[in-house]
């Protein structure tokens, strides 16, 4: 199984290398597992990391104002970099 600094790696390369809009982290999970890049167990590993990792402002309930469940707006692959490049340094 691969490590969460891994995953989250491979999280971070999936949101720069797409070619589609970004939607969110937890669809980028899931684009690595259906393209077999990561397991189902690394994926849900990788999920709950996310879940437990949220923003501060989304814990906060600002996502009351957006209207949405995603983070950050869709098509925004800066936020999520950032996000994912603090974590894969608090996990090194």
């Amino acid at each position: 199984m691969k490590t969460t600094k891994e995953l989250l790696s491979l999280l971070k390369e999936e949101c720069i290398n797409t070619n589609r809009d970004i939607t969110g982290l937890c669809a980028k999970n899931y684009d690595l597992v259906i393209g077999d890049i990561i397991t189902v167990e690394e994926f849900e590993k990788l999920k709950r990391y996310i879940t437990d990792n949220e923003p501060s402002f989304y814990k906060k309930g600002m996502h009351m104002f957006t209207n949405s469940a995603y983070y950050w707006t869709i098509g925004l692959r800066k936020p999520r970099i950032k996000w994912c490049d603090l974590h894969i340094k608090k996990n090194s």
